[in-house]
């Protein structure tokens, strides 16, 4: 059965993130919402998820709840009572992942939006340059599009970030989208994800209007095929 949430336009819009998957506390938790409704479109009970970002665990229970199989890692493992294995998927493809999953989801640190939020190692994606975060994001997808075959699916979650220092909005998603096509991925779909609450105070509204600013209010999900 199609789940709950299922969404019908290119706009995904939930009034709330569920807490009935994954650790609700975990910084930068992907609302189950959009796993489910990735999982209806794009893949069939039985296939293999693989979540290298796997943060609190939301993919693999929303996986399991539909009968699809599930291998996911992450540089530092949230928990030890969920299955992810300790993996920093930059250095390369885990050596014990499948060799071939169908669905692949890439839920990675928003670059310096997320600096220090994981960690304080510069190898974390969250507190990288610019050009080291495109590299590292380039040598990601190499390694995902050498480990699937025709008519698979890639997709990426991404907000555009703000770089105080510089003043500027680094719009990532076009950067990713990018090393995702040089790979040899076919663009299949864009789909704008409003953040669930307002994610900003009224002192940064006024903030906002008083500067001429914009403040951010979603996230770019692209899929791809290979």
């Amino acid at each position: 059965q199609p789940p709950t949430s299922l969404q019908h336009f290119d706009v995904w819009n939930f009034h709330v993130a569920d807490n009935n998957a994954g650790t609700p506390s975990y910084f930068g938790k992907i609302p189950p919402q959009v796993v489910e409704n990735l999982l209806w479109l794009y893949t069939e009970p039985g296939q293999i998820v693989f979540d290298p970002f796997a943060g609190g665990g939301t993919t693999i229970d929303v996986a399991k709840s539909m009968g699809r199989r599930i291998w996911s890692s992450d540089r530092k493992p949230s928990t030890p009572t969920l299955p992810i294995h300790e993996h920093d998927i930059t250095t390369g493809w885990p050596e014990d992942a499948p060799k071939c999953p169908d669905f692949i989801l890439l839920d990675p640190p928003y670059w310096i939006q997320a600096s220090g939020r994981y960690s304080n190692d510069p190898e974390d994606l969250g507190n990288m340059s610019l050009d080291g975060f495109d590299n590292a994001w380039r040598t990601i997808i190499d390694s995902c599009y050498h480990h699937q075959k025709e008519g698979n699916y890639l997709s990426f979650i991404v907000s555009p970030a703000e770089d105080k220092e510089n003043d500027r909005v680094v719009d990532l998603g076009f950067m990713m989208y990018q090393a995702c096509v040089d790979a040899g991925y076919k663009p299949f779909r864009r789909i704008i994800v409003t953040y669930n609450t307002q994610q900003a105070t009224g002192q940064q509204v006024v903030w906002a209007k008083e500067n001429k600013k914009l403040l951010k209010l979603y996230r770019d999900l692209v899929v791809f095929k290979r």
